[in-house]
């Protein structure tokens, strides 16, 4: 599980996890976001070669597009 966390100054105000769901031969593989729980549909198909920040890049625009904005009055 790749976890991203977020941090403003020593304030954690958000956190987003992403699973490996499907490993093809091809190396491109499935992920799918874990938290937040409410975008667990959301799924992304990603080169494991290109690494972790295409890899966020991909999850954290999808979140965006699905409507994904944190809650000021979640704590963690």
């Amino acid at each position: 599980m790749l976890i991203f966390d977020v941090w403003v100054n020593d304030l954690l105000i958000d956190q987003v996890y992403v699973k490996r769901i499907k490993t093809n031969e091809n190396g491109v593989h499935k992920y799918q976001v874990k938290r937040p729980f409410e975008f667990e549909h959301l799924k992304i198909n990603h080169q494991y070669e290109e690494g972790y920040i295409p890899l966020a890049i991909k999850v954290f625009t999808k979140l965006q597009e699905a409507g994904y904005k944190r809650e000021k009055d979640e704590t963690y």
